[in-house]
């Protein structure tokens, strides 16, 4: 891989590296609207969705209601949206995410509804958590 970070002297690297991890957030609050924001969120994220997969498939959620929250905050309440969905597609490009309800997105984010299987494109294979850990890196 030639240029970018890779063309820069260690001092460079760092400065570079201060830049982007001096970011106006407080790491952590992975349970927050914000939590794409914060690295870490990335790491966990297929295996949540993969928990999140199986737990819809082995019948232990029976009630997919969105529950009203009393909050002013947009991320806990049934009408609130997402700005920063802004940009992301679903496989109906005229939908809008940033522009969906958190209870429009809920159903588009539960691997047994319509709206999932017409715009999301995967549903994962297996939910076999010891084979997931024991492979190599």
């Amino acid at each position: 891989v030639h240029g970018g970070i890779y063309d820069m002297d260690f001092d460079q690297q760092v400065d570079v590296m201060s830049h982007l991890c001096g970011r106006f957030q407080f790491d952590g609050d992975l349970a927050g609207s914000g939590a794409a924001t914060d690295p870490i969120f990335w790491v966990v994220h297929g295996g949540v969705e993969r928990l999140m997969q199986k737990i819809y498939f082995s019948d232990i959620l029976t009630d997919f209601q969105y529950v009203e929250h009393r909050s002013t905050c947009s991320g806990h309440i049934n009408s609130g949206t997402k700005d920063w969905l802004k940009g992301y597609y679903f496989e109906d490009k005229s939908i809008k995410a940033e522009t969906l309800t958190n209870e429009q997105l809920a159903d588009y984010l539960n691997p047994l509804s319509d709206l999932y299987r017409d715009q999301v494109d995967f549903v994962y294979d297996h939910y076999d958590w010891t084979t997931l850990c024991s492979g190599a890196m």
